[in-house]
């Protein structure tokens, strides 16, 4: 009876060993769904259209680009663009964790142009300042394709 005892004992710490290892956040992301729901697809439009309404401004900054003004271009970078990281991280959160990766890839990337055009602009650099621009808004434009058509 004692052996038998032991064996349950056993059995037990096993089973709930594996409905634990189960019910991991890893596991649950790998089952995560395929599709938006409402509430997602909503997040997600409130969350698009706070970085939807700094790019509107990007017009003004390629404006300052092309006139060389850098000091402004720093200050437009710093000041209306200095969330666009953490904006951008906020929609990818709420992105299907297929789109995650890319994503934040993307958001890095334009990340890393705003800050290059940042640095051209103090070094007066105009090839430099255009180039990172011109990046700048291909991956804005790529993020912005990673989300839902609603």
């Amino acid at each position: 009876m004692k052996r038998f005892h032991s064996f349950i004992v056993i059995l037990l710490a096993l089973v709930i060993t594996v409905v634990i290892g189960l019910g991991t956040p890893a596991h649950a992301a790998r089952q995560s769904p395929a599709v938006y729901t409402s509430d997602q697809l909503d997040t997600l439009q409130k969350y698009a259209a706070n970085v939807q309404a700094m790019g509107d401004s990007l017009p003004e900054l390629g404006a300052l680009v092309e006139a060389e003004e850098w000091i402004h271009v720093s200050n437009f970078i710093r000041g209306p663009f200095g969330e666009l990281r953490a904006r951008l991280s906020r929609v990818t959160r709420n992105l299907l964790v297929k789109d995650q990766e890319q994503a934040r890839q993307i958001a890095k990337k334009a990340a890393e142009a705003l800050e290059s055009l940042d640095r051209a602009a103090q070094d007066n650099n105009v090839q430099a300042a255009d180039a990172n621009y011109a990046a700048f808004l291909t991956l804005y434009d790529n993020f912005f394709s990673l989300l839902p058509k609603s």
